[in-house]
């Protein structure tokens, strides 16, 4: 049985679960699973793991928290395994957690499936934009390797034509409001045009482990039972599964009533919009 892992409250010294995990914690220990306890703050901030596991814990463990930044996870990774004395590894290593958290890893592998990106390395290089604009023949939205930033009025759809000036003006305010969390380089993904219902998008996130369908939840509060279609669903995780032994999948309805897949994560960052669906999930896992 998979034993887990959450980040504690800020200095309540691994006694008290963080407040936003408080749901999901609760259905873990009623389900019989394992439950840990480790300072997020501090890993992140001082590269220090400071947790409630032991040097004589053993397992697999599944880590549910916020986000972490591939070489920060690797942190985590390594901590895991010397507290333990390699007893204990979470369920993905560095680069598996790498590849389905950072979407650039495995857009190649679905490029079929996904808005077209363009991505941009060496993004602190002016230089660097200037093929960019030449080449560029679609409307898009910029974004990291991992989130975008969405205003008042969702994901903002930049032209094709703007010039480079504007363009470099927005790739500096993106950068500057990413800030800390700023991970990989700068991506242009292509705008495309969501179905929405009830002034909704018709989203759903899928959870894979071990290759095995988990669940489906819908993702963006929306009741409808209108989902991806299953022959998309096991392609897609046919084609990820090779990647990452735990990861979700977020697909969303077009506008035509197509399906495509608009983003991948790692399963043990990636969130659940239901409360309800906590015990869908760890049911099933």
């Amino acid at each position: 049985m998979y034993k887990f892992l959450f980040p504690c409250e800020p200095f309540s010294k691994n006694k008290e679960v963080e407040s936003s995990f408080v749901g999901e914690y609760n259905v873990c220990k009623t389900l019989g699973f394992d439950v840990y306890l480790f300072d997020y703050d501090i890993l992140v901030e001082d590269n220090k793991f400071l947790s409630t596991m032991m040097d004589h814990t053993s397992g697999i463990f599944i880590y549910r928290g916020w986000m972490l930044k591939p070489e920060q996870y690797n942190i985590l990774y390594d901590s895991i395994t010397e507290k333990t004395n390699n007893k204990s590894k979470l369920i993905n290593s560095y680069s598996e957690y790498r590849n389905l958290h950072c979407f650039p890893y495995v857009y190649d592998s679905i490029k079929n499936y996904t808005p077209k990106i363009m991505i941009i390395n060496d993004y602190d290089k002016t230089s660097s934009y200037e093929s960019f604009i030449d080449n560029i023949d679609f409307d898009f939205f910029i974004k990291d390797y991992v989130k975008s930033i969405k205003t008042d009025n969702g994901i903002e759809k930049i032209s094709k034509n703007i010039s480079y000036a504007d363009l470099l003006n927005k790739v500096n305010n993106f950068i500057n409001e990413r800030g800390k969390l700023f991970t990989g380089g700068i991506v242009f993904k292509k705008f495309v045009n969501i179905k929405k219902i009830e002034n909704k998008t018709n989203e759903w996130r899928l959870f894979v482990l071990n290759g095995e369908l988990l669940c489906v939840l819908q993702n963006s509060y929306l009741d409808t039972e209108i989902k991806p279609p299953n022959d998309l669903i096991v392609t897609i995780i046919n084609i990820l599964k090779q990647y990452s032994n735990f990861f979700t999948v977020d697909f969303a309805q077009l506008e035509d009533d197509n399906w495509i897949v608009i983003e991948t994560g790692d399963g043990q960052v990636s969130g659940i919009s239901n409360e309800s669906d906590y015990v869908k999930l760890y049911n099933n896992i």
